[in-house]
C-alpha cells in the first residue's frame, strides 16, 4: 500500500482507491490465474469504473501499476504459467489461415 498522501486528496479517497486497486487485483487473480471467478462481471466493471472516476477527479492518485492502466489479462500473463487442469504447447498441426481454408472450398 502506498502510504505517501498527497495534500490535495483527502485521506478517505486514497485510502478507497487503494483498497479498489488492492481488491481488483484479487480479483483479476481469482478470474485469470485460479480459473475461479469471485464475483460477477457487472460487479468488476463497477469496481473498476468507481476507481476510474477517482483517479479522473483525482489524478494525482493515477498509478502506473493501477488497473486502470492495464490491457488484457495481465494477471495471468504475470504468472507465465496455465490455469490449472489447462497445458501450454504448440500446435501439433500448424493452422491456417481463414483466407486460404475458405478459397479451398469454393
Amino acid at each position: 500500500m502506498n502510504t505517501k498522501r498527497d495534500p490535495g486528496v483527502a485521506a478517505d479517497v486514497a485510502q478507497r482507491a487503494e483498497q479498489l486497486r488492492a481488491e481488483i487485483e484479487r480479483h483479476n487473480i481469482a478470474y485469470y490465474v485460479r480459473d475461479a471467478p469471485t464475483i460477477p462481471d457487472a460487479a468488476w466493471d463497477a469496481l473498476l469504473r468507481e476507481l476510474l472516476d477517482l483517479e479522473t477527479r483525482f489524478p494525482q492518485l493515477q498509478r502506473p501499476d493501477s488497473p486502470t492502466q492495464r490491457v488484457g489479462a495481465t494477471a495471468r500473463n504475470r504468472a507465465h504459467r496455465p490455469a490449472p487442469g489447462h497445458t501450454c504447447g504448440a500446435h501439433v498441426v500448424a493452422q491456417q489461415c481463414a483466407e486460404r481454408r475458405r478459397n479451398d472450398c469454393v
